[in-house]
């Protein structure tokens, strides 16, 4: 469980660490800003507990065997920055400011340090190798089951002969 919930941060931490100032015009200059310190605190949760120079599945067992004290100082790092994000939301007032703002972390996220370092080990060969494996899962749920299962015989339940052949004496 632990891991699984780490290994979604660590994907967050893909995508965290601070754009330039991408904020439409609508939303004031100081969004971007906003946005790039957000992003580089969420990259400085994990800073001293991960490398983000290890390939994935390094980073996925450094994440594995983060002892709990360190877990639950990276999930409360988080949750404060994910506070502070919910209130600079609240404080804009128009969808279209919010979009502005949410598409300003976004960006944030995808352009700083510690994802660049991740970007460098994903292995972008592999990709084909992917699609393969996924088209040939999809191929396999498509095949019907085949003859695994019982039949359903539609008669067998709810007759009026049900239960005729069980003997309640015996109890």
């Amino acid at each position: 469980m632990k891991f699984n919930l780490f290994f979604v941060i660590a994907l967050s931490v893909l995508l965290s660490c601070g754009s330039k100032d991408t904020a439409s015009q609508n939303v004031q200059s100081s969004v971007g800003t906003t946005t790039n310190k957000h992003a580089k605190a969420v990259c400085d949760c994990f800073k001293d507990k991960i490398s983000f120079n290890d390939d994935f599945e390094e980073i996925g067992e450094d994440l594995q065997k983060m002892d709990d004290d360190d877990a639950e100082e990276v999930g409360e790092c988080l949750l404060k920055i994910g506070k502070t994000i919910e209130e600079d939301l609240d404080k804009l007032k128009e969808k279209k400011e919010k979009k502005a703002y949410t598409k300003s972390l976004i960006k944030s996220f995808v352009d700083c340090e510690c994802a660049d370092k991740l970007m460098d080990n994903i292995p972008f060969d592999d990709f084909g190798k992917a699609l393969k494996e996924a088209k040939k899962e999809l191929k396999r749920m498509k095949e019907p089951v085949g003859d695994d299962y019982p039949s359903y015989d539609e008669n067998s339940y709810g007759s009026d002969n049900a239960g005729e052949s069980l003997e309640y004496d015996d109890y």
